[in-house]
Order: C-alpha cells, then sequence, then structure tokens
C-alpha cells in the first residue's frame, strides 16, 4: 500500500488562518506589543477553537488540525505545550505557528512565545485504518469550541460531539461535528466509513478535498455564534 504524503498548500494555509481567526481576532486596541521581559510560563493561554479536516481516503484518513490558543492576560507565556495526537499518527507535518515542535509518542510538545492576544498552530498527520479509525487522544486543556469537517459519507462520532448540517460545495458534501466547553481528559473520537485499499489511485486530490473542508470550517466559524 503506497500512502500519499499530503502537506497543506500555502493556499490552504491562509484558509485556516482565516477560518479560525477571523472571528476571535482581538480588538484593535489589543494588538500593542508588551515588554518582552513582562514573561510568565505559569500563564496558560485557554484554547478557543479546535478545528478539524478530515479527508478520507482508501486505508487511511489525514487530518489537518488548526488550534486556537487565547491569551487574555498582560503577560507573555513562554513554556511548553503539548498537542496531542491519536495513537499511530504517521507523517506528521508542521505548517504554523509553532517553534520547534518535537513528537515525543502520541504528542507534539514546542516551546512557544503566546504574546496577549491570540496565537494560531496547524499541523497534519495520517491514520492507517478501514472501516472505523479510532481518533481517541487526552486533551490537555479544555476546548472552548470543537468543529471537526470529514468528507461524506465518512462521518465523525463522539460524545463529545453533535452532529451538525452537512455543508455542500459543488464538489462535494462534508459531514460536520461540533461540540462546545469539551472538558480536559480523554477525548473519545472515532471516525466511521473509511473504504478499504483500492488497486487504482483515487481520482481526486486530497489536498483539494482539505481545502474544501476548511472553506466548511470558515462557513461554520463565521455563521455559528449561539
Amino acid at each position: 500500500m503506497r500512502w500519499r504524503v499530503l502537506p497543506v498548500t500555502a493556499a490552504l494555509a491562509v484558509l485556516l488562518v482565516v477560518a479560525a481567526v477571523g472571528p476571535l481576532v482581538a480588538a484593535p486596541g489589543n494588538e500593542r506589543r508588551y515588554p518582552v521581559q513582562n514573561v510568565s510560563d505559569r500563564v496558560a493561554p485557554r484554547v478557543a477553537l479546535l478545528g478539524m479536516a478530515i479527508d478520507v481516503q482508501p486505508g487511511y484518513v489525514r487530518i489537518s488540525e488548526v488550534v486556537h490558543l487565547q491569551n487574555d492576560t498582560s503577560r507573555t507565556f513562554h513554556g511548553n505545550l503539548t498537542f496531542p495526537l491519536p495513537r499511530g499518527a504517521r507523517f506528521i507535518t508542521f505548517h504554523e505557528g509553532l517553534h520547534r515542535p518535537v513528537v515525543e509518542g502520541d504528542r507534539i510538545v514546542d516551546r512557544l512565545i503566546v504574546r496577549p492576544g491570540s496565537h494560531q498552530a496547524t499541523y497534519a498527520y495520517t491514520v492507517a485504518g478501514v472501516g472505523a479509525i479510532v481518533l481517541d487522544r487526552p486533551l490537555p486543556l479544555p476546548i472552548e469550541r470543537l468543529e471537526v469537517f470529514t468528507v461524506a459519507p465518512a462521518d465523525v462520532r463522539s460524545p463529545r460531539l453533535q452532529s451538525a448540517p452537512t455543508v455542500t460545495r459543488e464538489e462535494g458534501v462534508y459531514t460536520r461535528a461540533s461540540g462546545r466547553n469539551v472538558p480536559a481528559g480523554l477525548l473519545p473520537m472515532t471516525v466511521v466509513g473509511v473504504p478499504a485499499v483500492r488497486l487504482w489511485p483515487a481520482p481526486a486530490a486530497a489536498g483539494t478535498l482539505a481545502g474544501l473542508l476548511i472553506l466548511g470550517l470558515g462557513w461554520a466559524v463565521l455563521t455559528v455564534r449561539s
């Protein structure tokens, strides 16, 4: 079996930024820079949004994640942050907002500087499987909002998520799941409907599908305010 390692394109990276940050950008008055000496490793930023775009291919899924961090204090955070991965994650790629990330087991660890305001990190990985693929991971911090988009007819199931209206585009249909105030601890999550490996390549480019998923994420963030 040959997997295609599909890095996020520049255009997709821009869409990730716009989708996640657009409605959450701090007011202009909060854009001032704080003194670099006003630093602490105890000012824990909160996770305002975790967005996941799941591209489903025969025998595996390729998942792009965007983590939107918010520092509501007047001090700059400088310390280690952990981004958990599901067991079996491979072909991990880093795209934005990470300094010198290191993969330690089933997590990404990086020493980041998060100034007062917003900070965003994006990365992607692949998990192999057929039928149902378990994406469970332990959350080190609570997540205020979790949005997941998956290429239909596959879908994501989790007791922490609720099904939301599908996103329809000319290119296809994407299932959606959403959650609010997801607590720290184990996040159970399974993607179902992953087809078996075929003897010929998939006709659609996974990178294009991931871009469409991010457009769906942007639609959700901009329209779902409740």
